[in-house]
C-alpha cells in the first residue's frame, strides 16, 4: 500500500483504515494530503475557479486522501466482473455493466462501500464500545457519493463526519479536480507539466488516480488543534524530479503526446499515448500494466476487458 506518513492522531487511524480496506479491492494507493495544499497551488498559479475550482469546505480540521491504483487493480476488477457480475468471454452476463464503463462502476461501488462501512471508525480515537452510531445514510446522486455525514456520540460528545468524494472520471464544472495536481502538491509524484504525466518514484507512470476523499469532523470539540495541523507540507515538487525522468525520456514523451494530438484517426491515438508511457524506464519492467489493462485504459473498449477475463479464466482453471 502506498501512502505518506500520516499524522499521529485520528487522521492516522483514518488513513490506516482506508488504506487497508481499499487495498483489498485493488486500490493500493491511498495518500494523505491537506486540501489547502491543492487550493493554494491553484491560487498561486492564478487559475480562475471556472477553469479549476478549489476544493470547498477545506477547513483547518479537514484531511484528504488521493486514491489510485497500480497494475494490481486489474485482476481484482476482473474477478469482480467474473464472480459477481457473471461476465465471461462467451457470456456477457449483465449487459448493462459492460455498456456503462464497468471500471468506473466498480470504482464508485467499492469506494462508496468502504466509506459507508467504515465511516464510524474513520475519525474515532475511542473504542467501538464507547460509541453510539447514528446510521444516517449518505447522499447518492447518479452514483456519486458526496456531502454525506455520520453522527456519533464519543464519550458523551456529539460529533459527526462529513465526507466528500471527487471522482477522477467526473469532469463536470462543479466537481472537476486535477488528481495529477494533487499528486504533485502532496509529494506523491513528480508531474511533468508538458504532458500532465505523473511519475511515481517506484511505479513510474504506471499508476492511475480514481478519487479524492475529503473528510471533515463536525464538531471538532474533542479534537486538538495540533491533531489537524501536524501534517507536514511535502517537499517542493522539483525535488522529486532528479532521477525519475531523464531529459531524453521527457522529450520523447512530449513528442508522442504531440503525435497523439496530431493523429487524425481516432482509433490510432491510443498507440501514441501508450508510447508516451512506454518510453519511461522507471517502473516499466516490474509495474507496467498488462496489455488488456492499458488498452482498456486508453480506449474504453470492453473488448479488452473480455480478453482480460479470458486470461483470468485460464489462470483460475489451473
Amino acid at each position: 500500500v502506498v501512502g505518506n506518513m500520516p499524522s499521529p492522531n485520528r487522521f492516522k487511524t483514518a488513513h490506516r483504515i482506508l488504506s487497508a480496506e481499499l487495498a483489498r479491492y485493488g486500490f493500493d494507493i491511498c495518500h494523505q494530503f491537506h486540501p489547502s495544499w491543492y487550493n493554494d497551488s491553484i491560487k498561486n498559479d492564478d487559475l480562475p475557479a471556472e477553469i479549476l475550482p478549489p476544493l470547498p469546505n477545506a477547513s483547518p480540521h479537514s484531511t484528504a486522501f488521493l486514491v489510485g491504483n497500480t497494475k494490481n487493480l486489474w485482476p481484482v476488477f476482473l474477478n469482480w466482473l467474473y464472480r459477481e457480475k457473471h461476465v465471461s468471454k462467451v457470456d456477457s452476463g449483465d449487459d448493462d455493466i459492460l455498456h456503462n464503463d464497468p471500471l468506473d462502476a466498480y470504482t464508485k461501488e467499492v469506494i462508496g462501500k468502504v466509506i459507508d462501512d467504515n465511516s464510524w471508525r474513520l475519525l474515532s480515537s475511542s473504542s467501538p464500545s464507547s460509541m453510539a452510531e447514528d446510521t444516517s445514510s449518505g447522499k447518492r446522486n447518479g452514483g456519486l457519493l458526496h456531502k454525506s455525514s455520520r453522527g456519533m456520540k464519543c464519550n458523551g460528545t456529539e460529533e459527526s463526519i462529513q465526507y466528500d468524494v471527487y471522482w477522477a472520471a467526473d469532469t463536470s464544472k462543479e466537481r472537476l479536480v486535477s488528481m495529477q495536481r494533487i499528486s504533485q502538491v502532496s509529494g506523491l509524484c513528480y508531474l511533468d507539466e508538458a504532458t500532465n504525466m505523473a511519475c511515481h518514484p517506484t511505479y513510474g507512470p504506471w499508476i492511475s488516480f480514481r478519487a479524492a476523499i475529503v473528510l471533515t469532523p463536525w464538531c471538532c470539540t474533542s479534537i486538538e488543534e495540533s491533531e489537524c495541523d501536524d501534517l507536514v507540507s511535502p517537499p517542493p515538487p522539483e525535488r522529486l524530479a532528479p532521477g525519475l525522468l531523464s531529459k531524453e525520456e521527457a522529450a520523447a514523451a512530449r513528442e508522442y503526446l504531440q503525435q497523439a494530438f496530431d493523429e487524425g484517426r481516432p482509433d490510432e491515438v491510443h498507440k501514441y499515448l501508450i508510447a508516451s508511457r512506454d518510453c519511461i524506464t522507471l517502473g516499466k519492467e516490474k509495474y507496467r500494466f498488462t496489455e488488456s489493462q492499458i488498452l482498456y485504459h486508453y480506449t474504453q473498449n470492453v473488448r479488452y476487458i473480455l480478453e482480460g477475463i479470458e486470461d483470468f479464466e485460464y489462470t483460475s482453471s489451473k
